[in-house]
């Protein structure tokens, strides 16, 4: 019995004990950081902390899509002539119509390769996080729009809307402008993305912390 009081005293007495306490000061004498289970002070050293997220991959996907675009523009451009051709064979001989190519025609599908290379480059600039890549498809996309409507207004009206011209220039001008918007969105994807750490990045001197300048707590 007496074995048991002592028992049940020894365990009354541990929990009536106080925990260890630790008190945090603030100081600059020492850089490690002591933690024990023992009264005792602790001292640091303020660090700056850093959040690092994962970037973006908003740009690496736009940008493989711009060139899958421009591989796209220069095979459609190369293989249109030939499509052309096989498509005007199978139609009857009374319906078939000239496909001579003119200068003008070279002259556009010259053009066409053009655009088609400088899509590859920009989405190329895209994948490696270069903000110029992002610019210049705005650019081509930009030099695409003008280009189309001008061929748009050059082109002979179809028979079929020879009597409603304002509706297909509506319909016509209507397309493109849809079409470019979308492209713009598209490519603008990679601004508006939050992480997306293009290069070149400016910073505001005045946004840039003072590593040098160290604050106690």
């Amino acid at each position: 019995m007496e074995e048991k009081d002592d028992f049940w005293g020894a365990i009354e007495s541990e929990q009536n004990e106080s925990l260890p306490s630790m008190v945090i000061t603030g100081g600059s004498s020492s850089n490690e950081n002591v933690l024990a289970g023992v009264p005792q002070n602790i001292s640091a050293k303020q660090n700056q902390m850093i959040l690092m997220q994962k970037p973006s991959d908003a740009p690496k996907i736009i940008g493989v899509l711009v060139i899958l675009w421009g591989g796209f523009t220069i095979l459609l451009t190369l293989a249109s002539p030939f499509v052309n051709e096989s498509i005007n064979n199978l139609l009857p001989e009374d319906e078939r119509t000239d496909l001579t190519m003119g200068a003008i025609d070279y002259i556009v599908s010259f053009v066409s390769v053009v655009i088609g290379l400088a899509y590859i480059y920009s989405g190329y600039l895209m994948v490696n996080r270069q903000r110029l890549g992002v610019h210049l498809t705005f650019g081509i996309i930009g030099v695409s729009f003008v280009i189309q409507l001008i061929l748009f207004f050059t082109e002979p009206i179809p028979a079929t809307y020879e009597n409603a011209e304002g509706l297909y220039y509506g319909i016509g001008i209507g397309s493109q402008l849809f079409c470019g918007a979308m492209c713009f969105l598209l490519a603008a994807i990679p601004l508006m993305s939050n992480n997306a750490h293009l290069e070149p990045v400016r910073l505001d001197p005045t946004s840039q912390p003072n590593w040098g300048e160290q604050k106690q707590f």
